[in-house]
């Protein structure tokens, strides 16, 4: 949503639907599938930013022969309820940073590694960070529904 606000800003939509986010490796051509996470990150910054998506998904312009369309959806919404619960809690900024870390320990190498190459302190990082997830968290919480809505629905037996 970040990346994509700038480019927004300066009434430059139209880049955002020339580049490829799709990263499944069933895509045969020049299409998005609209399901896999990179897609749902894409349509997660799109639709959070209130931009009229006019990407061509696979998922609502064409027949998608995957049979677990729902598995990236399922794991994004499972993780952005862990962010929400984990940085809804109390203010503590340091609360919330080791709160984070229990269930994302990477960050725990991240923020030194991204502080010394930016030379900014690490506790400005941990911030950033802190409130890069929320937001996702937030957006997500916001538009999931939306994307939801444009999935099949599941055939009875």
């Amino acid at each position: 949503t970040q990346i994509c606000r700038p480019l927004i800003d300066d009434n430059l939509t139209d880049l955002i639907f020339r580049t490829q986010t799709c990263d499944s490796i069933h895509r045969k051509e020049q299409s998005q599938c609209g399901y896999c996470s990179s897609c749902l990150l894409r349509r997660l910054a799109l639709l959070a930013n209130n931009v009229d998506d006019k990407t061509e998904y696979v998922l609502t312009h064409g027949e998608s022969k995957s049979k677990q369309l729902h598995l990236h959806f399922e794991a994004i919404k499972h993780q952005t309820k862990v962010i929400h619960k984990i940085l809804n809690g109390d203010q503590d900024s340091n609360q919330k940073w080791y709160r984070l870390l229990n269930e994302f320990t990477v960050l725990e190498k991240k923020a030194p590694q991204m502080s010394n190459k930016y030379e900014i302190p690490v506790n400005d990082i941990r911030k950033n960070l802190i409130d890069m997830y929320l937001d996702y968290s937030n957006e997500w919480l916001s538009v999931h529904k939306t994307i939801l809505n444009s999935y099949p629905k599941p055939v009875s037996a």
